[in-house]
């Protein structure tokens, strides 16, 4: 019960197929003798004992201080934050996709990583594409994330398994690089293709 194995950081996969790092745990092991000599010794109705700590082999800040060092492709895009639901909508998509760590031979998915753009989540109204021009709607605004992903992820020169183009040009990025998603229907979908 007080004695605790240190454990190892890991990488673990969520239900979207995300990998994620498990973060390591510093062990500890009570010296039995000197409570025994206390206990025996002593007249007293609680005391703080303390123990030797255990350290993992592999802990959190040596993995992540050994991922990442090299940026195999990177993109910028900027928008105005005038646009309050806009930008909401941006930060909420960026979040979700932060800190997402794709494994060698893993895909990763815009749809099943950003999730549904619901009200419930925090999204809000900004104008989207539709057939016939342009009208507010639910999580206007991710195209930005997932275009921008898109240029930094073929500058990693990573597989791109499924990305779709607007009907119409965007502004944030140049012509023929976007990637639109939408959820239920189109999505953006590219593969670890390194080692």
């Amino acid at each position: 019960e007080f004695n605790v194995k240190p454990v190892n950081a890991t990488y673990n996969v969520d239900e979207a197929g995300n990998t994620y790092v498990v973060e390591s745990l510093n062990g500890i092991e009570l010296d039995i003798d000197s409570v025994k000599e206390s206990y025996l010794n002593e007249n007293w109705s609680s005391k703080t004992f303390y123990g030797n700590g255990g350290y993992p082999e592999i802990t959190t800040e040596s993995i992540e201080n050994g991922l990442f060092e090299t940026v195999l492709g990177e993109m910028t895009t900027s928008f105005s934050e005038k646009e309050e639901s806009r930008t909401n909508n941006v930060k909420l998509a960026a979040q979700s996709i932060n800190g997402c760590i794709i494994l060698p031979g893993f895909r990763f998915s815009f749809n099943n990583t950003v999730g549904e753009r619901t009200e419930e989540r925090g999204y809000q109204d900004a104008l989207i594409y539709v057939s016939d021009g342009v009208e507010p709607g639910l999580g206007g605004g991710i195209c930005q994330v997932s275009s921008t992903l898109y240029i930094a992820s073929l500058k990693a020169g990573l597989k791109q398994d499924l990305r779709y183009c607007h009907m119409y040009t965007v502004s944030y990025v140049d012509l023929g690089l976007d990637a639109t998603v939408s959820w239920g229907n189109l999505d953006y979908v590219f593969t670890n293709s390194t080692s």
